[in-house]
């Protein structure tokens, strides 16, 4: 693929893993590998998760979405329109 390597599927997560919840998701930048996380669960799948593809970002970029270079594909589940987008980007994915 042009954007690298995918995952098949989006990560949702809860952000009670975050130590902030998200206040406004189209100003959320995203999970940064950097991001400290409060679940053990949820740092394993961090270190298991891809970077948001740059065409992906993109796509949120234009729903108004702040998502930041660097992103990892671990959505809000509690953000119906991000988990719209998620399964969105997933069908758009070729899988060969």
């Amino acid at each position: 693929m042009p954007d690298g390597n995918v995952l098949v599927e989006n990560i949702f997560i809860s952000d009670e893993i975050l130590k902030t919840p998200i206040e406004n998701s189209k100003k959320w930048a995203g999970i940064m590998p950097d991001t400290p996380l409060d679940d053990e669960y949820g740092n394993k799948l961090k270190r298991l998760s891809s970077s948001l593809p740059e065409s992906y970002r993109e796509m949120m970029m234009e729903t108004g979405y702040k998502i930041e270079p660097g992103a990892l594909m671990m959505l809000p589940g509690t953000n119906a329109d991000l988990v719209s987008l998620g399964f969105q980007m997933s069908a758009a994915t070729p899988v060969r």
